[in-house]
């Protein structure tokens, strides 16, 4: 390979990003996390190194060096997933012949159990926030009820959800980057979806409807109607922090001081048929 075509992996990194990444439409969550991975891992220790020397001692050497800095196996993989597929691209474009990374073992993920809370810390729970009329009590519910991801029921609006039929679509998710939060599509197409409610869930939403159509009504010189199934004060997107961080608090008070907001769902593939609700 001529040395004028020699390239070197700090200089291909981000024109890997920039171009694979626009022709792929990838989602800006998505560029975040490779740039991360790029600038804080791979380019320190493979940066200087031309496109075509990358050998798997390389790679050997880089997944030691992660690990023993303290990343978990799924990271590392992570890691080797970003740089793999930069230097597949450099093959397809001519400026490497071989991808070294395939012949390295990954490092192996231990298998962790997925332990979900009870039925009884879920519902001790429910009730403490319907108690306290909590604004993200519905969602809450919502969550229980169906198995739905927090950014798929923040990103929801009354357009939706068909409260006379006792169901919601799924057509895009709220998600929380370096530039603020962002509205993207289903990462994949079966990610667009229909959910069927459960009776009692249609309840609590109507209840909510009104709840919430009172308060645009007291507060309407400074709300932003966006149409949101749940906004904050004034009518915008509810932080996706803030809604782990209540569920996380809630969880606490009710003696399950651990749990995370996604264990909702784990909670309902596992055990909703306790709360006789379907699981979709």
């Amino acid at each position: 390979m001529p040395a004028a075509e020699r390239i070197r992996f700090r200089d291909w990194f981000p024109r890997w990003i920039e171009e694979y990444g626009t022709v792929q439409h990838w989602r800006q969550s998505t560029i975040d996390r490779y740039t991360g991975i790029v600038n804080d891992h791979l380019t320190p220790r493979l940066g200087n190194l031309h496109l075509d020397d990358l050998s798997a001692r390389h790679v050997q050497q880089l997944q030691v060096a992660l690990l023993r800095g303290g990343m978990e196996a799924k990271g590392v993989q992570l890691v080797r997933t970003v740089l793999s597929g930069a230097v597949n691209y450099a093959i397809a474009m001519g400026y490497a012949r071989h991808n070294p990374v395939k012949d390295v073992k990954p490092p192996p993920i231990p298998r962790k159990e997925i332990v979900p809370p009870s039925s009884e810390t879920v519902i001790a729970m429910l009730q403490l926030a319907e108690e306290e009329n909590h604004p993200l009590f519905p969602l809450i519910f919502v969550q229980v009820c169906t198995g739905a991801r927090r950014g798929e029921t923040l990103a929801l609006t009354w357009d939706n959800v068909d409260l006379e039929i006792g169901e919601f679509r799924i057509e895009r998710s709220l998600g929380r980057r370096s530039t603020g939060l962002v509205v993207d599509p289903p990462k994949a197409e079966r990610g667009r979806r229909t959910i069927r409610l459960p009776a009692v869930a249609v309840e609590v939403l109507r209840r909510h409807k009104r709840q919430q159509q009172e308060h645009i009504a007291r507060f309407s010189e400074i709300y932003e109607d966006n149409n949101l199934v749940s906004a904050d004060e004034v009518g915008r997107f509810v932080n996706p922090m803030n809604f782990s961080r209540a569920v996380k608090a809630m969880a606490a008070r009710v003696g399950h001081a651990n749990m995370r907001d996604h264990d909702l769902r784990h909670f309902h593939i596992s055990q909703a048929s306790d709360l006789n609700v379907p699981i979709t």
